[in-house]
């Protein structure tokens, strides 16, 4: 990949089954991997999980934001984002939602819902649906 552009609806091709590309106003930065090229993997749970202790409904909010202001000779550019990530929780269920607002307070905002999510866990399993189903295990190189 050495010399490679990309951004701004580029793909860079890392073999013939995975692409990186990155959208720049974002910093979306995705892999895509074939279905093929895919594999099913399992995880246990070293130890099970017992009831939950919480009773009550909760909820985590965490979020991140930021802007810049870039003016070079006679051209000014501004942008501003804003990411939701935020878990509810009721015993052994959760419900997890991820966003992110770009571009805010100009004429080209844009909103995405990266995930939502619904997981239980159940005797030392977890069953997860929902979008962004590679959040379900850790996955790492051999």
């Amino acid at each position: 990949m050495q010399d490679k552009s990309i951004g701004d609806g580029q793909r860079v091709y890392i073999n013939k089954d995975a692409s990186l590309s990155l959208d720049t106003r974002s910093f979306y930065l995705e892999l895509t991997v074939n279905r093929e090229a895919m594999q099913a993997l399992f995880c246990r749970v070293p130890t099970y999980l017992g009831e939950s202790t919480a009773q009550d409904l909760s909820s985590v909010l965490n979020y991140s934001m930021g802007s810049y202001y870039n003016k070079y000779e006679n051209t000014d550019s501004a942008s501003s984002y804003l990411t939701l990530d935020n878990t509810w929780s009721l015993r052994e269920h959760h419900l997890n939602f991820n966003g992110s607002l770009y571009g805010i307070g100009t004429s080209n905002q844009q909103s995405k819902l990266y995930r939502s999510m619904y997981e239980r866990d159940y005797q030392g399993r977890r069953l997860a649906m929902g979008w962004w189903i590679p959040g379900i295990c850790n996955r790492s190189p051999a």
